[in-house]
C-alpha cells in the first residue's frame, strides 16, 4: 500500500511539474514561435472600415496579428502604454511589428520573408523605424531636452514654450542621415524623418526603446521616439532606403488633387509588386500617413486587397 501512495504521490508532483512548465510558457508568449513575426495594431473602434483594411492585408500575406484596444483614445501615447504591456508575455526573442490601424497596407511579401529579411540585414538589437518625407511632429524643446539619456523625464511634449523648434529637429535628421550617406534625389524631399506609425524589432529591443521613452499617455509618440533616436541613434536602424516600410506623401497636395495628380502617392503595380516609385523599393508595409485615404484606398484597389 506504501508503494502504491509513493508512486502516486510522484506522479502528482510530475503532473504539477508539467502543468506549470506549461504555464510559464505559454505567459511568456512563448507560443508564438520566435521563427514567424506577428504583428500588433492599436484600434479603439474594433468595427473601423480601416482596420479592416489592414487585417484584409495582413490575411491575404498570412501574418499572424493582433489587435489591442481601449474604450477611450487619451493620446498618442496610450499606443506605447498598451503595446508595452502587452509585450511582457511574448518571448523577449520573438519578432514583432508594430503599425497604426487606420493607415497601413501589408503588400508584397509574406511574413516569412520578412523575417528572413529582417535577420539578414538588420544588426542584432536594432529596431527598424519608417521613416517620412514630412517633419516634424510640432515641438516647442530643442532635441535632448524632453528626456534624459536614461529616460528621466525632463518635459512632457505638450509642455509650453513660445518657440517652435522645428528647424532643430529637421538638422538633427539631416545630420544623422548624413552620418549613413543618404541623399535622395530630390534634395527637398529626403525621406529620413521618423515616423512611429511602423516599426519592428524584437520584443526586449523594443521594450528598451519603450522605457527610454517612459511616455505618457497624452504625449506624441512620434516626438518622445524622436527624442530617444536623438540619445541612443544606435538602438534604431532608420528605413532611409524603405527596403521594410514607406510611407506617402500628402503634403504636396493636401489631399486636393485627384489619386492620379497626386505626386504624394508614388505607388504603381509592376510585375505582380507595389513598387515605391518614389525611392524604387518593394516595402512589405505602406502608411499613408496625414490622413491621406485616397491614396489608402488607390493602394487597396491595385493591390486588390478585399
Amino acid at each position: 500500500m506504501k508503494g502504491v501512495l509513493n508512486k502516486l504521490s510522484f506522479r502528482i508532483v510530475l503532473l504539477l511539474i508539467i502543468v506549470i512548465i506549461v504555464y510559464m510558457y505559454v505567459r511568456r508568449g512563448s507560443y508564438y514561435s520566435t521563427d514567424r513575426l506577428h504583428v500588433v495594431t492599436f484600434e479603439t473602434d474594433l468595427n473601423h472600415i480601416n482596420l479592416k483594411k489592414l487585417t484584409n492585408s495582413l490575411n491575404k500575406y498570412s501574418y499572424e496579428y493582433h489587435i489591442l484596444s481601449d474604450k477611450e483614445w487619451k493620446g498618442f501615447g496610450t499606443k506605447i502604454v498598451s503595446f508595452h504591456e502587452y509585450l511582457k508575455s511574448i518571448d523577449p526573442e520573438q519578432i514583432v511589428v508594430f503599425c497604426d490601424a487606420r493607415d497601413v497596407l501589408c503588400v508584397n511579401h509574406n511574413s516569412r520573408d520578412l523575417i528572413e529579411k529582417f535577420k539578414t540585414h538588420i544588426q542584432t538589437s536594432k529596431v527598424v523605424v519608417s521613416t517620412e518625407i514630412g517633419c516634424c511632429v510640432p515641438s516647442n524643446f530643442n532635441p535632448g531636452e524632453y528626456r534624459s539619456k536614461t529616460g528621466e523625464v525632463l518635459k512632457k511634449s505638450f509642455s509650453l514654450n513660445e518657440a517652435d523648434k522645428a528647424d532643430k529637429w529637421k538638422e538633427m535628421f539631416k545630420l544623422r542621415a548624413r552620418d549613413h550617406d543618404i541623399m535622395h534625389d530630390i534634395e527637398h524631399k529626403q525621406s529620413i524623418h521618423l515616423n512611429s506609425g511602423m516599426y519592428m524589432g524584437r520584443v526586449k529591443d523594443i521594450m528598451n526603446i519603450h522605457k527610454l521613452m517612459n511616455i505618457d499617455v497624452t504625449e506624441d509618440d512620434q516626438l518622445i521616439m524622436s527624442e530617444v533616436f536623438y540619445h541612443h541613434p544606435h538602438l534604431f536602424h532608420l528605413d532611409y532606403n524603405r527596403d521594410f516600410f514607406s510611407n506617402s506623401h500628402v503634403w504636396d497636395t493636401s489631399n486636393e488633387n485627384e489619386i492620379e495628380d497626386d505626386p504624394g502617392c508614388y505607388y504603381k503595380m509592376e510585375k505582380g509588386k507595389i513598387i515605391d516609385t518614389y525611392l524604387n523599393s518593394e516595402p512589405f508595409f505602406i502608411q499613408t500617413p496625414g490622413k491621406h485615404y485616397k491614396c489608402l484606398d488607390s493602394i487597396e484597389k491595385i493591390d486588390k486587397i478585399y
